[in-house]
């Protein structure tokens, strides 16, 4: 038994160490493939987290770009509503001012208007007193020369020709005044 024990015993400890042998290179081999399918798993996971990075920081960016379009959306309408309120302060300017040239351009017409009608009166004023004044000339008989004894320096000393008219004269009566028909005052 004796015999039976050592040989059992060193085939025990030789299947012992066959037996570990063996478990830790099957061991091995599995630790080895669950080692790899980790590693995949971790790297698989490694890329969804950067790919996730990635569209979070393009999230980011057109977020950043929204929040500036935004402001400049915003600023755009600011000036825009500047723009309205100083439009419509020019329109009621150009209104304000084109009332005050209407007004302006009426009163100058109505002036012009009466300094026609002045031009007018003072035309057929001075008609009816040249006309008056050639029947004046017509009607007097007597006309006088006056010689001045001072002369003017731009006359020097010409005589003048001075045509009097007495308007009470004794020797004009109202029987030498007729009136005129109207085939004759037109010739």
């Amino acid at each position: 038994m004796s015999a039976l024990t050592q040989t059992t015993i060193v085939f025990a400890f030789l299947a012992l160490f066959i037996g570990i042998a063996l478990g830790y290179f099957f061991g091995s081999q599995t630790s080895r493939k669950q080692r790899r399918d980790l590693q995949h798993d971790l790297n698989r996971q490694g890329l969804k987290v950067l790919e996730t990075k990635s569209e979070l920081n393009k999230l980011e960016k057109s977020r950043d770009q929204f929040n500036r379009k935004d402001r400049l959306l915003k600023l755009t309408l600011k000036k825009l509503a500047d723009l309205k309120k100083e439009t419509e302060q020019y329109d009621e300017q150009i209104e304000h001012q084109s009332r005050q040239h209407y007004l302006q351009a009426s009163r100058l017409q109505v002036a012009a208007a009466e300094a026609r009608q002045q031009a007018r009166r003072a035309a057929n004023a001075a008609a009816l007193a040249t006309n008056q004044l050639e029947q004046l000339k017509k009607l007097s008989n007597t006309t006088q020369n006056i010689r001045a004894t001072k002369t003017k320096p731009s006359v020097q000393g010409a005589a003048v020709k001075v045509t009097l008219v007495d308007q009470h004269s004794t020797t004009v009566s109202k029987e030498s005044v007729s009136r005129a028909s109207i085939r004759d005052s037109v010739r």
